[in-house]
């Protein structure tokens, strides 16, 4: 897994148990995790959404959700 280190919530995937959980730059993830949880709108890597194709390996957001 590629992820931030000192960060539970920032990277490919996360690796906290629960929604409260963050890792030694709490700053950090928790600006990840809003990221992550709150956009409507994404592809996961290599899949097919919206009639989209994703060719990265990583998740595809909404722009409005990068914008933040």
């Amino acid at each position: 897994m590629l992820r931030v280190p000192g960060t539970k919530w920032c990277g490919k995937g996360w690796s906290a148990r629960n929604y409260v959980e963050m890792g030694g730059y709490s700053k950090a993830d928790r600006c990840c995790r809003q990221h992550d949880l709150s956009c409507p709108f994404w592809i996961l890597g290599f899949e097919t959404k919206y009639n989209l194709f994703n060719w990265r390996v990583n998740t595809l957001m909404h722009c409005g959700c990068d914008e933040r």
